[in-house]
């Protein structure tokens, strides 16, 4: 069995993908979870966690976008044949 190291951009892709999916989720989540706050407050603790996770999600999607780019960049500079780089 030969083991192939995955290429450059793989992690940070896959890493991106699911911030980005599971972030908003999740800070909807911990905002529920929080409750409905108080009168007062001027952002409820729901709209709160939202926020904060689409926040992280868009992080998620930069993420994702670098990895993506290095991933393109380095199939693009891989030989078909030999399937060594330059």
């Amino acid at each position: 069995m030969v083991l192939v190291p995955t290429p450059p951009g793989f992690w940070p892709l896959l890493l991106g993908v699911a911030l980005a999916a599971l972030a908003p989720l999740l800070g909807f989540l911990w905002g529920g979870a929080l409750g409905p706050g108080q009168d007062e407050q001027a952002l409820s603790p729901i709209y709160l966690g939202l926020f904060i996770g689409v926040l992280v999600g868009s992080l998620g999607v930069v993420l994702a976008l670098w990895g993506g780019v290095k991933l393109y960049r380095h199939n693009r500079s891989v030989d078909p044949d030999t399937g060594r780089t330059d």
